[in-house]
This record gives structure tokens, C-alpha cells and sequence, in this order.
């Protein structure tokens, strides 16, 4: 499902459905994926998983940064614009990664010298 998948809509369901969220925020964790994952939190479904996470988060059981690897909507109409906005800051973030690694490549002599 990783590979094929460009995103993640979360909706409201059972045990499998918790199991697939948390498969993906670790997985997004770890750096195996950068695609957003988006939690559909109509009338309140997720608020004990959300705060569930954050006393994970408060105790020092999960990444400090837990809550900030997902977007958390409330009704379908909001999915278009939190997938833009996901989308955008994944972009951003990928830009900067892009940035470090090309400034810290090592000048060439090629490079150095332009009369070689």
C-alpha cells in the first residue's frame, strides 16, 4: 500500500483502520515516505487517539514531532486544502534536503578552475 499509495485518508473504522494509521506514521517516522496522511476526525471519532498520542508525546514514549507528522480534519470539504497544504510543506521540506545535500557536495578541480 506504501508504494502505490500518493496519500493517506484516514477515516473513522475499526482495529485495521488504527493498525494502517499507525503502520504509515511510523513508517513517515522513520523517513520511509514523505505523502501525507490525513485524519478524518468527523465529530470528534479520533480524540482519544489524538490525545492518546499526546500524553504519548508529553511522556517521552514517542517522537516529539508525533503530532506534527499528520493533518487532523474535521469534515470532508476540509480534505482539499489540508492536502495542499500537506503537499506543500512536504515539498518544502524536500527542497531543503535537496539544498543541503547539493551545497555539500565537494567542489571539483574541474570546478575550482574554470580554464580546465
Amino acid at each position: 500500500m506504501t508504494e502505490k499509495a500518493h496519500a493517506f485518508f484516514i477515516l473513522p473504522g475499526g482495529p485495521g483502520t488504527y493498525e494502517e494509521f499507525f503502520i504509515e506514521l511510523c513508517n513517515r517516522g522513520l523517513g520511509d515516505h514523505k505523502k501525507p496522511i490525513i485524519l478524518l476526525n468527523i465529530e470528534g471519532y479520533f480524540d482519544p487517539l489524538l490525545n492518546c498520542l499526546a500524553m504519548m508525546k508529553d511522556r517521552g514514549f514517542s517522537n516529539p514531532h508525533v503530532l506534527e507528522t499528520f493533518e487532523v480534519v474535521r469534515s470532508i470539504s476540509e480534505i482539499p486544502n489540508a492536502l495542499a497544504q500537506a503537499l506543500q510543506k512536504d515539498l518544502q521540506t524536500i527542497g531543503e534536503e535537496w539544498k543541503k545535500q547539493t551545497n555539500s557536495v565537494p567542489v571539483t578541480s574541474a570546478q575550482s578552475n574554470p580554464a580546465l
